[in-house]
C-alpha cells in the first residue's frame, strides 16, 4: 500500500525537479477561528418588494420622462430630447428613479 493514501495528513509536495524526487510531509488540518464572524450574503433587491415608484414598461418610461422634459422646458424640442432620454433609460442609475423626478434634471440649465 502507498505510504501517502494510508495517511490522511501526509501529502506529497512536489519540488521545480519533478515528481520523481517528491518527498511527503505532515499537514496540519485547519483549525476554526478563534473569533465566530458573520458570514456575508448577496442581498437581493426585489423591486416589487420595495417602496418605490418603479416603471416597468421602458417605453412608459421614456415617454413620461420626455413628456415631463417639454413641459418643464417648452423651448425644448422632442428631437433634441428623446436620444438624451433613450440613452439615461439604458442606465441603471436613472432608470431607478422616477421618469418625472429624472425629466426635471434633465431640464435644468448646464451649471457654469
Amino acid at each position: 500500500m502507498n505510504e501517502c493514501a494510508a495517511s490522511p495528513a501526509l501529502s506529497p509536495v512536489f519540488s521545480r525537479a519533478g515528481p520523481e524526487k517528491a518527498t511527503t510531509r505532515a499537514v496540519k488540518p485547519a483549525e476554526p477561528p478563534e473569533d465566530p464572524f458573520e458570514k456575508t450574503f448577496r442581498l437581493v433587491c426585489r423591486l416589487d418588494d420595495a417602496d418605490i415608484d418603479y416603471v416597468r414598461d421602458t417605453a412608459e418610461w421614456i415617454a413620461r420622462c420626455i413628456a415631463r422634459t417639454l413641459a418643464v422646458n417648452p423651448s425644448a424640442t422632442p428631437d433634441e430630447v428623446t436620444p438624451v432620454v433613450v440613452d439615461m433609460s439604458t442606465r441603471g442609475r436613472w432608470r431607478l428613479m422616477r421618469p418625472e423626478t429624472v425629466a426635471e434634471q434633465l431640464a435644468l440649465p448646464p451649471s457654469p
